[in-house]
């Protein structure tokens, strides 16, 4: 269960960058569309 937990951890920084990224990617195809 630890291991879960660890994981998920790990994953809600990934998914932090990623969202980050991801709000910058769609600001510029809205830009470009």
């Amino acid at each position: 269960m630890d291991c879960v937990w660890l994981f998920l951890y790990e994953w809600s920084f990934v998914v932090r960058h990623l969202d980050f990224s991801c709000i910058s990617f769609t600001i510029l195809v809205v830009m470009l569309f």
